[in-house]
């Protein structure tokens, strides 16, 4: 996975073989290595008056390809030191990865310490640079076996438990460090890690060995917090007959941290020149999508008149999500077609992939086209008419037709009731059909009619306070009413 630097050094010791003892570098050479990276500093071998020596072997172990750095360890405190300082722009933080193998057949102290740049050039064992160092980490081998991995914490000797470190392998080892007045972050593990002000965090072999925020500075006050990092010291010493080693190699540094990785989206596939005709979408065509380092969903949005679904044949919408795992969403095969809701016309646009902090990748839909439907079934739906009395207000019709269309009405009997619009007027007692109907247009053919009938009932006739008027008897039951009030008529 690639992480994002500032700036980056990488140095491998390239091909070249050569020693140097103390009687070439007893005060410190500079000119020992082929060539440093552009604006990656100085190097610098220095071997003291305890012999041993530091060698460019090629081949060498089994730690890296080409030539690499091997530190013969002093016998005494005259420290045999690779250092690399004073890069160009120095800041207030600093990042070290590098190969590494140690070994000692007796005793032997080996060092890495990252601290501000006049460290590097000095002849001082390890135990002198403490106050100009922010990370201080020493390996301890007692007759033959790796007895003790240390580090200085506010000015005492810290043990390292379960460092990781062991004899005789080959492993990476990763430093990272802040020395600003405030805690930052950086990128590794595959995750981002929070950093606190003066501290510095220890990896071997891709795992954080350091607690939660990082170990603090080797001396309390030590540096100082904001003075910048300019300095890798490497470190070889107090090895009883020169028994300890230590291998370097694939050495990266930088001054700054890394970075999560950008986002990134690909999209791939062509789409040819869609057609279908209203109502029915068009035949599916497939692209692929994929991304890495996401932090959010992966979303593919269609343009307008389209749909996407990652199922051939069913699921459509106008965008979908994939859901990232462990960042990254495979290359994943999907689908875009014409709407069957896309009127008739002319469409064109972009499928865009997108995601957050990524820029987005797209897929071009040429023209294509949506002509108008024609010669489709229709139906109406209409309900039963409820029954009614005469006097009853007029009713509202509703039927409806499955295209849409407007339905118009039609009375069979209009001495009973009589149709405008879709209002139903009673108009007389007794029976009759409506007949709901839609004629079709360009598009749809004419709709089956529904027909619903309708019954109205006379409307009952009351009178109160009758008074029946004086009668002459003629043969018959007749009589008339002279007073009295009629209910039921308007």
């Amino acid at each position: 996975m690639f992480v994002s630097f500032a700036q980056p050094w990488t140095y491998d010791f390239g091909t070249v073989t050569s020693t140097a003892n103390n009687a070439n570098s007893g005060t410190g050479l500079t000119t020992f290595f082929t060539g440093t990276p552009a604006g990656g500093g100085t190097y610098r071998v220095r071997v003291g008056t305890g012999s041993g020596s530091i060698s460019l072997a090629n081949p060498g172990t089994s730690l890296g390809s080409g030539s690499e750095l091997q530190m013969n360890a002093a016998t005494g405190l005259s420290t045999n030191k690779f250092s690399v300082y004073s890069w160009s722009n120095l800041t207030t933080v600093a990042y070290l990865k590098t190969k590494i193998r140690t070994t000692s057949s007796g005793n032997g102290n080996l060092a890495i310490f990252i601290g501000t740049a006049p460290t590097g050039s000095t002849n001082l064992d390890y135990t002198g640079e403490y106050a100009g160092s922010l990370s201080t980490l020493w390996l301890t081998y007692t007759a033959g076996s790796l007895s003790n991995v240390t580090r200085r914490s506010a000015g005492a000797a810290t043990a390292i438990s379960s460092s990781g470190l062991s004899k005789d392998s080959d492993q990476i080892v990763e430093i990272y460090c802040n020395n600003a007045s405030t805690s930052t972050t950086y990128y590794a593990g595959g995750v981002t890690n929070s950093l606190n002000a003066q501290s510095w965090d220890l990896w071997v072999g891709g795992t954080k060995t350091s607690s939660s925020g990082g170990w603090g500075p080797a001396n309390s006050p030590g540096i100082g917090a904001n003075v910048n990092l300019g300095a890798i010291n490497f470190y070889a010493q107090s090895s009883t007959g020169n028994a300890a080693f230590m291998y370097l190699d694939d050495l990266e540094y930088s001054n700054a941290l890394p970075t999560p990785p950008a986002p990134s989206l690909t999209a791939t596939g062509t789409i040819n020149a869609m057609s279908t005709i209203e109502g029915t979408p068009s035949t599916e065509q497939s692209f692929t999508v994929s991304g890495s380092n996401l932090t959010a969903n992966l979303v593919v949005s269609a343009p307008s008149g389209f749909e996407v679904s990652s199922n051939s044949t069913s699921g459509y919408s106008s965008s979908i999500n994939l859901t990232p795992s462990s960042g990254s969403v495979a290359s994943t095969t999907l689908y875009a077609r014409i709407a069957s809701t896309t009127l008739a016309g002319s469409y064109s646009g972009n499928i865009t992939v997108s995601s957050t902090g990524a820029t987005s990748s797209t897929i071009a839909i040429p023209n294509s086209t949506v002509s108008a439907a024609t010669g489709l079934s229709q139906t109406i739906s209409f309900g039963v008419l409820p029954g009614v009395t005469y006097g009853d207000s007029p009713l509202t019709l509703s039927a409806t037709a499955s295209s849409g269309l407007a339905v118009t009405y039609a009375s069979s009997n209009t001495s009973v009731v009589t149709v405008s619009g879709s209002t139903l007027t009673i108009v007389g007692v007794g029976s009759a059909s409506v007949t709901a109907s839609q004629s079709g247009d360009a598009t749809y053919n004419p709709a089956t009619d529904v027909v619903r009938g309708i019954i109205v009932s006379p409307k009952t006739l009351t009178v109160t306070n009758a008074a029946a008027s004086d009668k002459v008897f003629n043969n018959n039951s007749s009589a008339g009413i002279v007073t009295g009030k009629q209910k039921g008529l308007s």
